[in-house]
């Protein structure tokens, strides 16, 4: 009986240690989406870079954005259309530029319109599914997910020590869609109900980077 017991507690003790391991895991992202629905929205500043028929476009974003789906985004680059803005309101699904209507989400060429990326980083911070998260290096990288129709966005996620996001990726069917830098990352506004009523369902506890 004693070699039993010495034999069973090693494993015991794996299994202790694989649980801890496994909430640290989940621990960063999560309590970055808490802050971030008991504030209600956010501020930040896009540096980020797509692909299109084999060319590059950079562009820059002025972003403020709410956890309902409410996102302003001014181009501060390139310069040549520098001051446009687009807002959407989250429940329409339009993304309205100078007052011009447009489609909102992933275009039929699995393209995501450049304006529209900054509401898509808060829905997944906010309410995406949780797929993966794990160290990378000095940096947290959290792999959210967002069901569109029948495929799956995912929003690649680094972020500091301190949880403050530093770069995403966005990719749809393993093709990378967008590649950014924030900066001046602060949370805003003030809504503490939120936190309690949207975290339930949305975690994996998964490990991975």
């Amino acid at each position: 009986m004693r070699r039993m017991t010495l034999a069973v507690l090693p494993m015991l003790l794996c299994l202790l240690c694989a649980c801890s391991s496994k909430e640290k895991t989940i621990q960063a992202p999560m309590e970055f989406r808490t802050n971030l629905l008991k504030a209600g929205a956010c501020t930040f500043s896009l540096h980020a870079t797509e692909e299109f028929d084999d060319r590059v476009y950079d562009f820059s974003l002025a972003c403020t954005c709410q956890t309902d789906g409410t996102t302003e985004a001014t181009v501060s680059a390139p310069e040549s259309i520098s001051g446009i803005s687009a807002r959407t309101d989250g429940k329409t699904g339009e993304l309205i530029c100078e007052g011009t209507v447009l489609s909102f989400g992933v275009n039929p060429d699995a393209r995501l319109a450049p304006l529209a990326v900054p509401s898509t980083l808060v829905n997944a911070w906010a309410g995406g599914y949780i797929a993966s998260s794990g160290k990378d290096g000095a940096e947290e990288c959290t792999v959210y997910e967002l069901g569109y129709g029948d495929d799956t966005l995912k929003v690649y996620t680094w972020s500091s020590a301190g949880g403050v996001p530093l770069r995403v990726e966005l990719a749809l069917n393993g093709e990378v869609l967008c590649r950014g830098d924030l900066s001046d990352f602060q949370f805003t506004g003030g809504n503490n109900e939120a936190a309690e009523t949207n975290l339930g369902g949305r975690v994996s506890g998964q490990s991975g980077s």
